[in-house]
């Protein structure tokens, strides 16, 4: 009987076919994770801005209890500081409004609540999902309160107040973003004296539209 005998010359090349996949795939480039930052809207740095918005007073004191305040406008600036980390904001922020909100009380035959100007501190924690933060925000703040009788005497006063509220920014690009933001400045108690001694304390409500630039 008689045996094939294989010319060693063809047996190599045959057997190394089996890992000419392997290699061919090792020369392939290795798909590299994209980092986050990007493909995603990055929140980090620091920011100047605008607002506009509208609020409203309500106040309660020992004369005639509480009594809904009416509506006015108001704009102002901001500037602030947020840090990303994954997909979570943290910042802060300051902010100064002027304003015309009032709360006329002299059909009662008492006196008239306004605010001119308020601003506020506060640190923000949120949450980006690519180009939209949303965040819940508090802090401490200022507002102005001025009193006056229907005699003319009048009490003007800055009052400390506990500031939060909650908010949601779009981003339009890596530099601008817009957004809407509803504050409550909650302001402490006091001591008035408007031809009588009372105590009084009240709330500002404000939503605004914003737009900021970031660095």
């Amino acid at each position: 009987m008689s045996k094939t005998v294989y010319p060693a010359a063809l047996i190599v090349p045959l057997l190394a076919l089996p890992t000419l996949p392997s290699v061919a795939n090792a020369a392939d480039p290795v798909p590299s994770v994209i980092p986050f930052e990007d493909v995603e809207h990055r929140w980090t740095g620091a920011y100047v801005g605008a607002h506009v918005g509208y609020g409203t007073i309500e106040t309660t004191d020992s004369l005639v209890g509480t009594v809904d305040g009416t509506d006015g406008w108001a704009f102002g600036f901001m500037a602030g500081y947020s840090y990303q980390h994954n997909y979570l904001v943290f910042g802060v922020e300051a902010d100064f409004s002027v304003a015309g909100i009032e709360e006329d009380r002299r059909p009662l035959g008492l006196f008239e609540t306004k605010s001119d100007y308020f601003g506020s501190i506060r640190g923000r924690i949120g949450a980006a999902f690519g180009d939209l933060h949303a965040y819940v925000t508090a802090g401490g703040g200022l507002g102005n309160v001025q009193l006056t009788s229907v005699s003319g005497a009048t009490s003007d006063t800055n009052q400390a107040a506990l500031v939060y509220g909650a908010g949601i920014e779009w981003a339009l690009n890596q530099d601008w973003a817009v957004g809407i933001e509803a504050l409550r400045y909650d302001v402490l108690e006091d001591d008035y004296v408007v031809n009588t001694s009372f105590t009084a304390d009240g709330t500002l409500d404000v939503i605004r539209a914003r737009f900021s630039y970031t660095f």
